[in-house]
């Protein structure tokens, strides 16, 4: 995976934000993790002239951060790799803008999109009193990110893995709802796994000339599985 000198910086604020919120937040406990979640996700739209036509698999990674104001409640934060995407169709004939050329997609030809965004989410987790070695968790909040890179295909024009640029805004705002459970394995490291809930409250695609005005959503399930310090 290339990483940009965008994501870097992008990183590097996150990292500052984290330190100076676990230093101010005096009395907090600083809970680490790293995760692994496969999903499942999907594309819906506000207008009926645009089609679901199926769903892709991806995947999340990457760290979170849970401070402790109480035994039972965290700020919960992190950051998040996230590939997702979703599979359209139009009932009009419509343009797709591409890097070098533009192409005509027929009423009813399927248009499938991946994309890659980096995510640092902000959320409050709250906790049950441990139960024998397990505990039950959930976690609510917002996703907001911004798109590294998409792809598009297009089966029947056989155009596969097309850079997105165009037709994908580089901006997202998204919500989580997780409900799941810790097994402790000693002290604070616990083995975290559950089911998550995820969508995005702004359009992921861009209405260039030529296609219908229409809001177009992430919609996601994805099963958790992480390790916590």
């Amino acid at each position: 995976m290339k990483i940009t000198t965008k994501f870097l910086r992008f990183a590097l604020i996150v990292f500052l934000a984290s330190v100076t919120t676990s230093v101010s937040l005096s009395g907090q406990k600083l809970h680490m993790g790293l995760f692994l979640d496969p999903l499942v996700g999907w594309y819906a739209s506000d207008n009926k002239s645009v089609e679901a036509e199926g769903s892709k698999a991806g995947f999340a990674t990457g760290v979170s951060a849970n401070w402790y104001f109480s035994p039972n409640y965290a700020f919960s934060s992190g950051f998040t790799f996230l590939r997702t995407g979703g599979v359209q169709s139009y009932s009009e004939e419509v343009t797709m803008l591409f890097s070098n050329y533009t192409s005509i997609v027929l009423p009813g030809e399927k248009v499938s999109y991946i994309a890659d965004y980096f995510i640092v989410p902000i959320g409050l987790k709250l906790r049950s009193n441990q139960i024998g070695y397990f505990t039950i968790v959930s976690d609510f909040g917002l996703d907001p990110g911004f798109l590294n890179k998409s792809k598009i295909s297009i089966p029947n024009l056989e155009i596969e893995d097309e850079s997105g640029t165009k037709e994908m805004r580089s901006g997202i705002l998204g919500f989580h709802v997780q409900l799941g459970a810790e097994y402790s394995l000693g002290g604070t490291t616990a083995v975290n796994f559950g089911l998550g809930y995820e969508g995005s409250f702004s359009d992921v695609t861009v209405d260039n000339s030529g296609q219908p005005a229409d809001k177009t959503r992430n919609r996601i399930i994805r099963l958790h599985i992480g390790l916590y310090f």
